[in-house]
């Protein structure tokens, strides 16, 4: 039964715009995923920081874990994206491939006229095919790499990056303390050598941070 319906109506194959329409449209859906937990990364740690200011270690701990995990899905689906960007490409390089055997297989034909030209094209024909071949399987496995790449990441890192908010707390609160009135130009000038020291180091965990998320 399931034969003849087959027959009668037989499945209509998609066309390459509907393919490629449908790689897009899961692209789009994939970086909007990508983008809300790159957010839910953002509001984590800067959480993590409200909760160090406050005293709190442990639920500052806790914040940075949750940006640990939303960092890893996040890096997951731009991966993900990758991916099907790269596809969209090989089908179209995969069209002009066909363009040139076509071209080749026309020079064939005027080739054809000599043993000895036939027979030069024909391992022409022969190392291309085999150079297509080597490119695709490196293609792929490089396509297989990124999807297998999850980027967990380990306690250490937690370690690291609630150090680095630590610093920046550190860095603040020095910062926003009260200059008094009674300093001698001497000491005042002395504070604001130190207050230039302190925000050169602060502008150098921002760079750190910002380096180590790309």
């Amino acid at each position: 039964m399931l034969g003849v319906l087959r027959k009668l109506f037989p499945s209509r194959k998609k066309t390459k715009d509907e393919i490629i329409a449908e790689l897009r449209a899961t692209i789009n859906k994939f970086t909007l995923i990508s983008r809300r937990y790159y957010n839910r990364a953002v509001d984590s740690r800067d959480n993590a920081k409200k909760y160090l200011k406050q005293g709190d270690v442990g639920t500052a701990r806790d914040q940075l874990k949750r940006w640990s995990k939303y960092l890893t899905h996040f890096k997951r689906y731009q991966r993900q994206v990758d991916v099907l960007e790269d596809t969209i490409e090989s089908i179209h390089s995969a069209e002009d491939a066909v363009e040139m055997q076509k071209a080749l297989e026309s020079a064939n034909m005027l080739l054809s006229k000599s043993v000895d030209i036939l027979t030069l094209d024909k391992a022409i024909e022969t190392r291309l095919e085999t150079q297509d071949l080597i490119n695709e399987i490196e293609s792929k496995q490089e396509e297989l790499s990124r999807v297998l790449e999850l980027g967990v990441e380990d306690e250490s890192s937690i370690d690291r990056e609630l150090e680095k908010l630590q610093s920046e707390v550190a860095v603040e609160a020095a910062v926003s303390l009260p200059e008094t009135p009674t300093e001698t130009p001497l000491e005042l000038s002395e504070r604001e050598r130190i207050k230039k020291e302190v925000e050169e180091l602060k502008k150098k965990l921002s760079e750190e941070n910002l380096e180590e998320k790309e």
